[in-house]
């Protein structure tokens, strides 16, 4: 039932969620949804530094409130396997400046622990709000048309808290730009 953050901070790693690879480089994070099948493989890089964090989903569970609003919908969603933070993204810098605090605080203490935790599930359940997962997941992977839509979508959402314009958005999912 745990979930795992892994950060690298140097090199690049592969990581397995669920058969799906994904290549981790410096700066990437991924987030690993609970009871989901994941292991690291080597790639290129044959020296890796990396942060890492397990967590049993209920160190947050604060209240019955907060279970039922902020961690179930996510930890049981079967849709959400992963969230690959990468390190251009708006929020990637942030994640992983939590997880080296969390670390460096591990031994020294455990309260400045569970409220990174709290912090990293802020960012996730931002990641996982219903208007963007309701988008992503009624386009189907297998037609072109779609995979430009999601891509899009994935851009704003990354993007949400920077200007944008309609240019990047066009670009990100292999479009021309129209008025």
């Amino acid at each position: 039932e745990d979930i795992e953050m892994i950060s690298v901070y140097s090199g690049s790693m592969g990581y397995s969620v669920g058969g799906v690879n994904i290549t981790l480089n410096k700066g990437d994070t991924l987030f690993v949804n609970s009871e989901k099948i994941h292991y690291s493989f080597s790639t290129l890089d044959r020296v890796v530094s990396y942060y890492i964090a397990v967590m049993h989903p209920s160190i947050i569970c604060s209240s019955y409130a907060v279970e039922e609003k902020a961690i179930k919908p996510i930890i049981t969603d079967k849709s959400i396997p992963f969230i690959h933070f990468k390190a251009d993204d708006f929020d990637g810098p942030a994640v992983q400046n939590i997880l080296k605090e969390m670390c460096k605080n591990a031994i020294e203490d455990e309260f400045l622990i569970t409220k990174g935790f709290f912090e990293l599930w802020d960012i996730i359940m931002h990641r996982c709000t219903n208007a963007f997962r309701v988008h992503v997941g009624h386009m189907g992977d297998g037609d072109l048309h779609h995979a430009k839509l999601k891509e899009m979508m994935i851009y704003i959402d990354e993007h949400y808290n920077e200007p944008i314009t309609l240019q990047d958005i066009s670009k990100a999912g292999g479009v021309s730009q129209s008025l």
